[in-house]
């Protein structure tokens, strides 16, 4: 008696998953590091309504811990956030940096990194350019642009 194989078990075959990332009705993660309440509401709530799932962290201690937790399939971060989340923690000026240089000794490094930032120089620029962020966003920026670089990215991780 040959066997009848369940509906895209071919597909299943041929591209086997990869990752937690790979496995159907996966919903595109996004880890949001901003320490201003109202932009990370904004770009939140805008991310959300294209289809991303966000989780947000507002300083380098979470984003430490939800990149290990959340496995988030890219990172969107301001340059400059607070160490801990508590209100008298001291102010990294350049937390963004700190973050991507702790992401270089982590397992879990999602592919797509987009900085955004108010005060944005071109020596930071060459900085984050030298740690391979996919795009780099100056503060005021178009939100469609932003989804753009976000569309491509997930278009590139898919089987």
């Amino acid at each position: 008696m040959s066997r009848i194989p369940f509906a895209n078990e071919e597909d299943t075959l041929r591209k086997p998953f990869r990752s937690h990332r790979d496995s159907p009705g996966h919903q595109y993660k996004i880890l949001l590091v901003e320490d201003d309440r109202f932009y990370c509401l904004f770009l939140k709530q805008y991310l959300e309504r294209l289809g991303y799932s966000v989780v947000e962290a507002g300083s380098l201690s979470e984003f430490k811990l939800f990149l290990n937790a959340e496995q988030p399939d890219a990172i969107i971060s301001d340059i400059g956030f607070a160490e801990t989340p508590e209100p008298t923690a001291p102010y990294l000026t350049l937390g963004g940096l700190l973050a991507l240089d702790w992401l270089i000794y982590q397992t879990h490094k999602p592919e797509t990194v987009i900085v955004i930032s108010s005060t944005l120089t071109e020596r930071l620029r060459q900085q984050f350019e030298s740690r391979g962020v996919t795009a780099i966003f100056e503060k005021p920026f178009d939100p469609d642009a932003l989804s753009r670089v976000l569309k491509q990215a997930a278009r590139s991780t898919d089987i």
